[in-house]
């Protein structure tokens, strides 16, 4: 329900989620995808302790996506556990996301995709960014994934983008034609 809340504005909203006893781990069990497609922030107590599962009932956690072609929302998403995400027909087992997506202290686990990025699929025009986090057991089917999880490696290591420019066309026509990054 906040969620659906926070996308109604234009402002970036925040949401938290915490737990009854900050000694106990929690689960909340996802019933369908939550939607954002509006800037937002996710606060979640720490991976540790609170779990959103989906379940593996064939939906992801988050799909993310603004539906604007010629802008980028920014999500947050920070102390959570991601698991059991499940799509059999598409790309991102937890998360899929066309926007700028920044991950903090999340662990992303046992989660599946039939397409690219059992944890997480960003499309090639959203930015991501990953920190203090960890990605275990999850499972893609497309060998795409390689591709992405090489890229990702590079821009850890490098600090920068493997394939950088000023729109979605000519970042595909470098990743196609233009030099290895090296």
């Amino acid at each position: 329900a906040k969620i659906i809340e926070a996308n109604s504005d234009s402002d970036t909203d925040v949401i938290y989620f915490r737990i009854p006893s900050a000694d106990l781990p929690g689960t909340i069990d996802v019933a369908s995808d939550m939607v954002i497609s509006e800037s937002l922030i996710i606060k979640g107590p720490g991976a540790g302790k609170l779990v959103l599962d989906g379940g593996k009932n064939n939906h992801r956690i988050f799909d993310i996506d603004d539906g604007g072609a010629g802008t980028l929302s920014s999500v947050s998403i920070s102390g959570l556990t991601l698991t059991n995400g499940q799509v059999l027909t598409s790309d991102g087992g937890a998360i899929r996301s066309v926007e700028t997506l920044s991950l903090a202290n999340v662990l992303l686990q046992n989660n599946t995709a039939s397409g690219n990025g059992g944890a997480v699929c960003v499309d090639t025009v959203g930015k991501f960014t990953m920190t203090g986090s960890q990605v275990l057991g999850n499972v893609a089917t497309a060998s795409a994934d390689l591709f992405a999880m090489g890229a990702i490696l590079y821009e850890m290591l490098a600090g920068a983008a493997a394939f950088e420019a000023d729109s979605v066309h000519a970042v595909m026509e470098n990743v196609l034609h233009g030099d290895v990054p090296t």
